[in-house]
């Protein structure tokens, strides 16, 4: 599938946004959820976070994250509940296990996104001199990629074309569609189950088979389904980098073609979104899709960006 994408410039983020950092840090849901917010000047309690993501589907993305100075009673109730998640874990493929959501927004004062959403999977306290950090492990769709089982067969449940197969094996994952419905015509062309088939096994891997069988690229980010044709980007506007829009540095590119450079915490950049980069040795002609990032977050310390990986758009 072929995208063309106007470029969008984000002015002036160097300086104008650069004392204007903004984090807010959700951990659980409900009434017990522990939240922790950095808006500009009002500040709340430090925070350190590490985010890997990329576009590599045996690769879930991952976040570390570190609380300074929690409540005594708020530390032992994430610790407990980490605890529990983690027996549910060693548990039988496709038992009921407990989900505890972390959410980290992070940016800017008046320009902040979802950095990352994943579910918990351990937490334990160290102390720091004076201070108590709880430090914390989370991933990205762990339910979906080491839990979930699936066992079906096409012709036993009158499902005959490949888009009704991806719903059904999304829905057994238990994570969003994201952008399936931009794929369906792709997928209900394909004559992959034509003849019926039995589908066992772990969803996401069954999922990314079929995807692969066609020229499509499967990946989950923050729990939803991100479906892009083979080396394309996903469909939105491209973030235009300069010194001037956040970059840092010269960006370099490797003799395989890889684009490496670093960035300002910008907002909304992610794994297969397009980059257009004017500098020394970069030709601004070529068009790069972001394959794999670290964004760090340190609201006491001086670390608030992006290390990209980028690579060539492939032709349509």
């Amino acid at each position: 599938m072929a995208i063309t994408l106007a470029t969008q410039t984000i002015e002036g983020i160097a300086s104008a946004l650069l004392y204007s950092r903004a984090s807010r840090i959700t951990v659980g849901s409900g009434p017990n959820a522990v939240q922790v917010s950095n808006i500009g000047q009002q500040r709340g309690l430090d925070v350190w976070f590490s985010i890997r993501r990329s576009l590599k589907p045996k690769e879930p993305n991952t976040c570390d994250l570190k609380i300074w100075n929690l409540a005594d009673d708020t530390r032992k109730r994430l610790e407990q509940s980490a605890h529990r998640v983690g027996n549910s874990r060693a548990s039988a493929p496709g038992a009921i296990t407990s989900i505890i959501a972390v959410k980290i927004e992070a940016g800017y004062e008046n320009a902040m996104s979802t950095a990352f959403l994943g579910e918990l999977r351990s937490a334990q306290t160290v102390r720091d001199g004076v201070d108590f950090v709880t430090e914390m492990q989370t991933g990205d769709g762990d339910e979906a990629t080491t839990k979930a089982r699936i066992s079906f067969s096409t012709k036993d449940t009158a499902i005959m074309d490949a888009y009704a197969v991806a719903q059904k094996l999304i829905q057994s994952m238990g994570s969003g569609e994201g952008n399936l419905k931009n794929f369906g015509g792709i997928l209900r062309a394909s004559d992959l189950y034509g003849g019926g088939v039995c589908l066992k096994g772990n969803p996401a891997d069954v999922l990314h088979t079929l995807c692969r069988s066609i020229g499509v690229e499967f990946t989950l980010q923050n729990g939803q389904c991100q479906f892009t044709s083979l080396g394309q980007p996903i469909p939105g506007a491209a973030y235009d980098l300069t010194s001037d829009s956040g970059l840092i540095g010269e960006p370099s590119v490797d003799t395989k073609g890889v684009l490496n450079c670093e960035t300002l915490l910008l907002p909304g950049i992610k794994p297969g979104a397009q980059i257009s980069i004017n500098a020394l040795f970069v030709d601004p002609a070529n068009g790069y899709r972001v394959s794999s990032m670290v964004t760090t977050g340190d609201t006491a310390g001086e670390s608030w960006g992006h290390k990209i990986e980028a690579t060539r758009i492939l032709p349509a």
